[in-house]
């Protein structure tokens, strides 16, 4: 399933940009008499103090904004990925999608047949209208496709009459899809299509949920062509204490960074932005509980270009202890 997100490049556009991420265990390294939860050790055990994996480790971090206020403890919940049979087929039902049901070794679910489908894969829906559509010249796209405000419109519209939409949604954001034709003879690149998807997000006490992502995408009609929705079901674990920035900061100094235009020789990086945010995954390993992370964002020069960077530091000692 592809995916994209305006801001985490965590998440990151999968339609045009992927976020390569990995967690690496640490051998030797044992959690057992600590007071972590299982689930998160394929994050303590990291040889880097990054959350996610890159080969970018720039010659010098700085940073140019003050570091934010955060309470002393954050709470960290349990995650339920589980979604039924009945309730996919609930959703089949409302969409018009037919019932047949197929799945594979994986547990990878599928519904429906023909141009529209649900799959279901650990608790993620995707919703997709795959009705053929032609090529269209850039003036008719220009002329025909909704406004930013028209397509978050229909998105909620769409959400709410499939009762798809999580009680906790909140608009975030408009991000568009273009493609092009490349002219053979001239090389030249023509716009010939265009969507417009619209995003959502999640907050737990005024802190977001940065791997929740739901994605409406609707095309220059103003038909919704998909739908992607992973958002899990969160269960209050219990506080821990969380490090301060600046510790997290000293950490990040150590640290490969993440840059997803790519860099062969990254050189100075400034921080120019840190939240402090939750996640469940990385693009490779799925969590059992919601954890706390700061995530500095910046801006890094190297190879004679400027480019953004990211990087996912743990918030809570439990979960730092063993890669310091």
């Amino acid at each position: 399933m592809e995916d994209k997100s305006p801001f985490f490049w965590i998440i990151l556009s999968v339609v045009v940009i992927v976020v390569v991420a990995g967690v690496a265990f640490y051998v030797g390294i044992g959690a057992n008499g600590r007071d972590i939860p299982p689930g998160v050790e394929n994050v303590t055990r990291m040889q880097s103090t990054g959350i996610l994996e890159s080969d970018h480790k720039p010659s010098e971090i700085t940073s140019e904004i003050a570091f934010p206020t955060v309470p002393e403890k954050m709470a960290v919940y349990t995650v339920d990925r589980t979604i039924s049979e009945k309730e996919l087929l609930r959703i089949a039902d409302n969409l018009g999608v037919s019932h047949v049901v197929s799945k594979n070794p994986s547990g990878l679910i599928f519904v429906g047949e023909g141009d529209y489908k649900i799959s279901s894969y650990k608790g993620a829906i995707d919703y997709s209208n795959r009705t053929s559509q032609p090529g269209y010249s850039p003036e008719y796209i220009d002329s025909h496709l909704p406004s930013d405000k028209e397509a978050r419109k229909i998105a909620d519209e769409f959400l709410d009459q499939y009762t798809l939409r999580p009680d906790s949604a909140v608009f975030y954001d408009t991000t568009h899809n273009v493609g092009h034709f490349i002219s053979p003879e001239k090389g030249v690149k023509i716009k010939n299509s265009e969507s417009i998807n619209v995003w959502y997000k999640h907050w737990i006490n005024d802190y977001m949920i940065l791997t929740d992502k739901l994605r409406v995408e609707v095309d220059v009609h103003g038909q919704v062509r998909r739908m992607f929705m992973e958002w899990p079901h969160y269960e209050p674990y219990r506080e821990f204490p969380i490090i301060g920035p600046e510790e997290a900061y000293g950490y990040l100094e150590d640290s490969p960074i993440v840059i997803p235009d790519g860099m062969k020789n990254p050189e100075k990086a400034t921080v120019t932005k840190i939240s402090l945010v939750y996640i469940d995954h990385t693009m490779t390993k799925d969590l059992d509980y919601l954890i706390p992370v700061y995530y500095f964002q910046g801006v890094v020069q190297g190879d004679g270009k400027e480019a953004a960077f990211y990087q996912c530091i743990p918030a809570t000692p439990e979960f730092t202890a063993e890669i310091t």
